[in-house]
């Protein structure tokens, strides 16, 4: 019995010296990677629209250099909409540029048992939020969908293969804001959940929605303060939230960089020639199709402007800022100083009443300066004398 008990307790003790190497060894070098995009709830509403990548399926952790897969089965079959699909990782990139120097790739895309193959796609600093993603299909800012996912029919398996040999330029070589190529400029427009009947796309008209209106784009320079200006002539268009929830109104930019490479700054907002109060400390620079500089937005703690009824009803739009590279330059409008708190209102002291209270007496004005026993004996006298006249009085009716 004690020659079995040894090698399990050797067994033991190796097991418990290994267990706190274990995690470190295990994390060394590993990604995350999850499938995203929107479902076409027409279909099937047994995954929510854009809940996917909730699944716990839908995410894989992976090592650069090695083929990974994400398998998928589904209790009855769904479909993409074409509208955006993509593998979005825990890789950071600087830039589109800095994705595409990782030479990620898709190998096997997988429906229901038929490999469509290693087709091409793009591979993007998503939205520039700093993370390196295999775009398979986007139609907002793009207009790619090479696995044809919108006319795709519905299928209930999917694996998808992808391998990214190595990692981004900008991590490996540790990239700073002085060794990016940053453009000049871009340009600019407005954008965000508006109704507006005058628009062109294939959205309903009576419906509040995306819209940018790209067709009044201009021109801006980095650091160049600028006025980005939007006129509808006789139309209008009301700013308020969107079939699909919530709210936002941006400027938008065509620049596809990190948004943590810039800073911005708002001097006025002007709406059908009224200026617009707004909060001048939390303008901060976004992303999505690009950087952008939003004005509102239904999930921010601190918008620049408190609600879409800010913008309302318009058909002339104003806004002048200047967006420039982080830590290059100050703000062109002049650093402002915070708010100052006001003082708070003091508060007056307690009162202290004295413990022997009826020691104390609340003297009215009319009797101040009189001594306490003059009031008894005014009181007194005049009974006295209301006596002495009902008597007088009894006496006189008698005699009568």
């Amino acid at each position: 019995m004690k020659k079995r008990l040894l090698p399990i307790s050797l067994a033991i003790i190796l097991l418990i010296t290994l267990m706190p190497l274990a995690p470190t060894a295990l994390a060394n070098g590993e990604f995350t990677a999850t499938i995203m995009g929107q479902l076409d709830t027409d279909v099937s509403d047994a995954v929510d629209e854009w809940g996917i990548g909730d699944l716990p399926d839908a995410s894989i952790v992976f090592q650069i250099g090695e083929e990974s897969t994400i398998s998928m089965e589904f209790p009855e079959p769904i479909k993409f909409t074409g509208n955006w699909t993509g593998i979005s990782t825990t890789i950071p990139v600087l830039d589109d540029v800095d994705a595409e120097s990782t030479g990620a790739h898709i190998t096997a895309f997988v429906v229901d048992g038929v490999d469509l193959g290693a087709r091409p796609v793009p591979v993007i600093d998503r939205d520039g939020l700093g993370f390196l993603t295999i775009d398979i299909a986007r139609q907002w800012g793009g207009d790619w969908d090479n696995y044809d996912l919108a006319g795709m029919a519905p299928f209930t398996s999917l694996e998808i293969s992808f391998l990214i040999p190595t990692l981004p330029l900008g991590v490996t070589a540790e990239a700073d804001v002085s060794d990016i190529d940053f453009p000049s400029g871009g340009n600019v427009w407005f954008a965000g959940t508006v109704l507006y009947e005058g628009r062109t796309d294939d959205i309903e008209p009576t419906d509040n929605d995306w819209y940018e209106f790209t067709e009044q784009a201009m021109p801006f320079e980095f650091g160049v303060p600028f006025t980005v200006r939007l006129d509808l002539g006789a139309e209008t268009a009301t700013h308020g939230p969107a079939v699909w929830g919530g709210y936002i109104f941006v400027v938008e930019t065509d620049v596809l960089l990190a948004p943590t490479l810039f800073d911005a700054a708002i001097e006025s907002i002007v709406v059908d020639g009224n200026p617009v109060s707004f909060d001048p400390f939390v303008v901060e620079v976004g992303a999505d199709r690009g950087i952008r500089v939003p004005l509102t937005s239904g999930w921010a703690d601190e918008p620049v402007l408190p609600g879409y009824h800010s913008v309302g009803t318009f058909s002339t739009l104003e806004v002048t800022l200047a967006i420039w590279i982080y830590d290059q330059q100050g703000n062109p409008f002049g650093e402002r100083d915070e708010p100052a708190e006001s003082e708070p209102t003091p508060t007056p002291p307690p009162i202290v009443r004295p413990d022997n209270v009826e020691d104390y007496y609340v003297v009215e004005d009319s009797q101040a300066g009189l001594p306490s026993w003059v009031i008894p004996v005014i009181i007194g006298g005049a009974a006295v004398i209301a006596i002495i006249i009902c008597v007088a009085v009894i006496y006189k009716k008698r005699k009568k």
